[in-house]
């Protein structure tokens, strides 16, 4: 049956953000020294990176019978392995109120991220092209290496390395939804993308520049790379989670705003 979604409202698409989002968790999940729990209720992933967006929870829907305990426990859970990671609040989070009770537990906001979706029918056709940029997929491992130390360097977070690294080359360089981007200059690594397939939308994620190559439109280029290869394999919608300085290049390609997701890490 055909489940890829085609419905482009505000109902069907908000809750399709944050399921991709467990989708790429779930597949991170399934590295060689990664602890995933799923399920209907909870999602919680632990890799071993200590980067927040690494580790954390999504997709929760309680009780109030229960919440505290489910709380406290997931706390419990993180502290042990000394942990950095975060919980995902967004519009489809039950109860409504399971920040504030976050908070009651010690959390405390770093910020939000955008939840933002595109009809791969509607792209903007004139994004310009970049001088020199070559896009490849990632197919050996070699590669698969470089992709993963460029976004690191791209994300200019030192914690990333090498565990990050680890984590991705240990998924191998051949996985049927996930597909990597390396975008390079005069042979030179400069940029990074990921395309992730669900069974819904696809998602992107993994968008880097390194320092030295940004504010030419690299970013946007990769991304528009990867919503191309969506729509020739039959995606209509495609979704990401853009920080605030991210909007603008997106909005550029034909991303709309949907919700807001919340992330809520331990206090220092």
């Amino acid at each position: 049956m055909e489940n890829k979604l085609s419905d482009y409202s505000f109902s069907s698409v908000i809750p399709s953000i944050e399921g991709s989002l467990r989708e790429f968790w779930e597949n991170w999940g399934s590295a060689p020294r990664s602890d995933l729990y799923d399920s209907p209720n909870l999602t919680r992933l632990y890799t071993g990176v200590p980067y927040a967006f690494c580790n954390g929870v999504i997709c929760s829907h309680f009780s109030p019978d229960n919440i505290d305990a489910v709380i406290d426990e997931t706390i419990s859970y993180y502290s042990a392995r000394n942990a950095t990671w975060e919980w995902i609040v967004g519009p489809n989070t039950n109860p409504d109120y399971l920040g504030l009770l976050l908070e009651k537990h010690g959390l405390i906001t770093r910020g939000a991220s955008i939840g933002m979706a595109i009809n791969l029918h509607a792209m903007n056709p004139d994004i310009p092209s970049v001088d020199k940029l070559r896009i490849t997929q990632v197919d050996d491992n070699e590669t698969l290496q470089i992709w993963a130390n460029t976004m690191v360097e791209g994300f200019e977070t030192s914690a990333l390395y090498p565990t990050f690294v680890d984590l991705e080359c240990s998924l191998g360089h051949h996985q049927q939804s996930y597909y990597r981007y390396l975008g390079s200059m005069d042979q030179q690594p400069v940029a990074t993308c990921a395309l992730f397939l669900g069974e819904k939308v696809a998602g992107i994620y993994c968008v880097s520049t390194v320092p030295k190559a940004r504010r030419l439109g690299i970013g946007a280029s990769m991304t528009q790379y990867a919503l191309r290869n969506a729509q020739r394999m039959g995606y209509h919608i495609a979704v990401l989670h853009s920080s605030p300085m991210g909007r603008s290049v997106y909005r550029q390609l034909g991303f709309k705003e949907f919700s807001t997701l919340q992330c809520y890490i331990p206090a220092k």
